[in-house]
């Protein structure tokens, strides 16, 4: 066959690898590395990704020994590495092709060849015998290799192992399962094909490795062939590109890229005698191609009257397309029905048109390159149908689990609420809750203290907490992309050590004024109930769980769960996860918190993250410099409750309250009030303690502004307006609320520190009185 002079294709992969020979950057490996195990690995787990068991060998000094793998698990990988580290330096390392039973010791043969699992091609440079190759040799061998490469990436064969031999190139793609090691010279047929279309005068694809036991050079060992000098160097054998998820040639490409191979002198066609591109019925292959078939014919409206000669007609050239014999073909027609009995009697109906459509060349000889590429197109059109259909059966699925009949409401009890921690925080799987606290608000180490208060079963800052319906404890995740490991690892051993102290004798306070004991809690959950571990979670910070876009049509911003939150989602799910706490909003909101249509968007897709894994989602936020949550009021809106952490007060005297504001089907206005001590938040003696600070703290404050207030006064000596004052205080630290101003203005002006009068338009200003302020 004439040559093919195609431009060198990108193997799936190899771009991202450093060694090609365009840029001269092969591994170029000094003689004393004698391995390299990432490589051997990456080979060795491509080559049994089939589950087989495959032989080592090392050919040196004239000895051979064999080490047969069992798995690639890690432990295998490990003694494979300890037996290779053991044998003599120098000598050849390869690995058979294909599955074996011979044990370790023994050379694989045909009789311990198991079957066929791989299509090996091999292309080298040709140049004297015994020799390593140049880079010029070797870029031959390159052209040669992404010509085939390209030609079976066409032909709808998956991504292959890619290998550098050291002076030539290797691919390995998987073969259909079930096929033998006597195979009828099938992989013979395929790789005299392409060692004759693609092979050159400077290069050439080996047509003779295709025997069963055929092994090939291990990648991440040193091919030693010829003598080591500066033009032809001993070079490794490397993987430049391995796919994640190895994957075989289906049934009907291999059948239909057998079909395509010419039968020669050199090499036999496995179907020579079945008819032009048809397999034969015996062959496993055949039965798959029947199988696909008959989806085809699932998804073809019945033949309407008139019309049944035409449509048995298309649906044989479909079958010929495929493979499949004419009497299968036939059969599978009758078998679906939709012939409308045109099919019953062969012989005076489809039998005629099957003899037809069978024996008349479907497309122009020598142009079966057309009839594949339509082949692979209707066979690339169906899996997309079977696609869009499954979505739609999994869409249709959606909305049948979540219809519900009036019956069903009326004649069932309805399941009583679930809480959290009891009549105060509700727990509800799908839903989406929000905890706002300020920065250092005590958000993060509340959260995973929460957690462990639900592992351990100890209370909650006062409130027991609850089991789920099924008696057991909820179990927690705490997910966050704010902190770093060591963060979260320091305060969770602390709060840990804390917890299992605590569960031991439980608590509801600590006592500081002279005892040391803890006061017993009667409603701690009892030991026998199992003890549920959280997880946590420590993600990038880069990491998405949502993601926007644009759409281009409307050139809106559009928000999705990122393939890694679907991913992440179904891990929660498996694991039986219960609550997951995020942490925190500002990293993971991709938007702006001001917007409500992205505000409401993001939210959306945090509940259908939620719902995806079966979990309550509690979304960690910032609040303003107000206290209360910042931005749209869809983050009120959007989430099934709402909590806010509010401190008051500095140093040993600083509380904290957590208030749940909204809460849909509930009483609101629930607040805990806490306190840290010991390294444990505990909860706050009476809510008096937060009154106290609280009107303390105020207190406080309404002097810190009034100084201010006579400071800004005294520096623009003239009446001032109340928002020209505001505009002239610091308002970053404590914020300045227009209550606040007004109290400490009234109050200022009831100690006659300033004066209150009236200017231009009666606009009420302040200043200070004649004696500077001073007066009592």
């Amino acid at each position: 066959m004439e040559n093919k002079k195609m431009p060198p294709a990108s193997i799936p992969g190899a771009e991202a690898n450093t060694q090609t020979v365009d840029n001269v950057a092969l591994a170029t490996k000094n003689a004393s590395e004698q391995f390299n195990f990432t490589d051997i690995e990456r080979h060795l787990k491509y080559l049994m990704s089939d589950g087989g068991k495959y032989q080592v060998r090392h050919i040196g000094g004239g000895l051979t020994t064999t080490y047969t793998l069992q798995s690639c698990k890690r432990e295998d990988l490990d003694k494979c590495r300890e037996w290779m580290n053991r044998q003599p330096g120098g000598g050849a390392w390869y690995v058979g092709i294909n599955p074996t039973t011979a044990e370790t010791g023994t050379c694989q043969n045909k009789t311990t060849t198991t079957g066929r699992a791989h299509l090996y091609i091999d292309v080298d440079p040709e140049r004297h015998t015994g020799t390593a190759a140049t880079e010029q040799e070797r870029a031959a061998a390159r052209a040669v290799v992404d010509c085939a490469a390209a030609f079976l990436e066409k032909r709808g064969l998956p991504a292959p192992l890619f290998n550098d031999s050291g002076n030539g190139f290797h691919l390995l793609y998987k073969l259909p399962s079930g096929i033998p090691a006597d195979d009828g010279g099938a992989v013979r047929t395929i790789t005299g094909m392409l060692a004759a279309k693609f092979s050159t005068q400077a290069a050439k694809i080996d047509a003779q490795v295709t025997d069963a036991p055929r092994i090939m050079r291990l990648a991440g060992t040193l091919n030693s062939k010829g003598d080591d000098s500066p033009e032809r160097p001993r070079r490794m054998a490397a993987v430049i590109s391995a796919p994640d998820c190895p994957a075989q040639i289906s049934a009907f490409t291999w059948g239909g890229l057998l079909s395509d191979a010419p039968a020669d002198g050199k090499s036999t066609n496995a179907n020579a005698g079945t008819g032009p591109g048809l397999i034969p019925e015996e062959d496993p292959m055949h039965g798959e191609a029947l199988t696909e078939f008959n989806r085809y014919l699932d998804r073809q409206e019945e033949a309407q009257e008139g019309e049944r000669n035409q449509c048995v007609n298309r649906w044989l050239c479909e079958a010929k397309r495929r493979g499949i014999q004419a009497n299968a073909a036939l059969q599978a027609i009758v078998d679906s029905g939709k012939d409308g009995g045109y099919c019953s009697d062969p012989n005076e109906n489809a039998g005629a048109v099957a003899r037809s459509v069978y024996s008349s060349p479907t497309i122009p000889a020598g142009d079966k390159s057309a009839l594949m590429f339509d082949v692979n197109e209707a066979y690339s059109r169906d899996k997309l149908k079977d696609k869009e259909n499954a979505e739609r059966q999994r869409l249709l699925n959606i909305i049948r689990a979540c219809t519900f009949t009036e019956t069903e409401f009326r004649e069932t009890e309805p399941p009583p609420g679930e809480w959290v921690v009891n009549d105060g925080w509700p727990f509800e799987r799908g839903t989406l809750q929000t905890l706002f606290a300020p920065g250092g608000g005590g958000k993060s180490s509340i959260s995973t203290q929460f957690c462990l208060a639900v592992a351990h079963g100890l209370p909650f800052l006062g409130r027991q907490i609850s089991l789920r319906a099924d008696g057991k404890r909820y179990k927690c995740v705490y997910i966050t992309v704010e902190e770093t490991k060591p963060d979260v690892h320091r305060r969770v051993y602390r709060q840990v050590e804390k917890a299992e102290e605590y569960a031991k004798k439980p608590i509801d306070r600590v006592i500081e004024t002279g005892e040391s004991d803890f006061e017993a809690n009667p409603d701690t959950l009892p030991a026998s109930i199992p003890y549920s571990p959280t997880k946590f979670i420590v993600l990038p910070p880069d990491s998405v769980l949502v993601e926007a876009r644009i759409n281009p049509a409307t050139r809106m911003l559009e928000y999705n769960v990122s393939a890694f939150g679907e991913m992440l989602a179904d891990e929660l799910r498996r694991d039986g996860a219960d609550i997951v706490f995020l942490d925190n909003l500002a990293r993971l909101f991709p938007g702006g918190e001001n917007d409500r249509n992205q505000v409401s968007e993001f939210n959306k897709r945090i509940a259908a993250f939620a719902w995806r894994a079966g979990v309550m989602v509690i979304l960690l936020a910032h609040t303003n410099r107000g206290g209360s949550y910042s931005g749209s009021t869809d983050w009120n809106n959007s989430s099934r409750a709402r909590m806010i952490i509010t401190p008051r007060g500095t140093g040993k005297n600083k509380i904290y309250k957590l208030v749940v504001e909204k809460v849909n089907g509930a009483a609101e206005g629930l607040a805990f009030y806490f306190e840290w001590y010991g390294g444990w938040w505990f909860k706050a003696a009476t809510e008096s303690d937060w009154s106290q600070v609280e009107t303390a703290q105020r207190a406080e404050h309404r002097d810190e502004l009034g100084a201010e207030i006579v400071k800004v006064l005294a520096d623009n000596r003239a009446g001032m307006g109340e928002t020209d004052i505001r505009n002239q205080l610091n308002t970053s630290d404590p914020p300045i609320e227009t209550g606040g101003l007004r109290t400490a203005l009234k109050q200022l002006t009831s100690e006659k520190k300033i004066e209150k009068t009236t200017g231009r338009s009666r606009q009420v200003v302040y200043k200070l009185p004649d004696n500077g302020g001073l007066s009592a």
